[in-house]
């Protein structure tokens, strides 16, 4: 009875039989990030155990939107205007790129639109 490894239509060999399927999961992930938080699906292929690695549809991990402070917002939207005067971009992380859409959501409903 062999264990078969399944993503994206590609099939793995296994890696460690004393390894748990969520453990070859994230070894995995090394590879192909989006296996981080991927769903695990068992099936029988014959005496073969086959395990079916599926990416989550939704957020992919991503954080709750950010509330911000009028005061933060300005800092922000300062920040971005350091970029454009050619200081540098400064989004270089989600975070950085989810604070930049709660300064603009801030000033949007302060400016009634953009």
């Amino acid at each position: 009875m062999a264990r078969i490894f399944i993503y994206d239509g590609v099939e793995y060999f296994d890696p460690d039989p004393d390894m748990k399927p969520e453990e070859v999961r994230q070894s995995m992930a090394n590879f192909m990030p989006e296996l981080s938080n991927a769903s695990t699906n068992e099936s029988k292929r014959g005496d073969d155990n086959v395990y079916t690695f599926s990416k989550r549809v939704g957020t992919k991990g991503r954080p709750e939107p950010i509330e911000l402070t009028q005061a933060e917002a300005i800092k922000e939207l300062q920040s971005i205007e350091r970029c454009f005067n050619g200081e540098g971009l400064a989004i270089k992380t989600e975070a950085q790129r989810l604070r930049l859409i709660a300064a603009l959501k801030v000033a949007e409903a302060k400016l009634g639109g953009i």
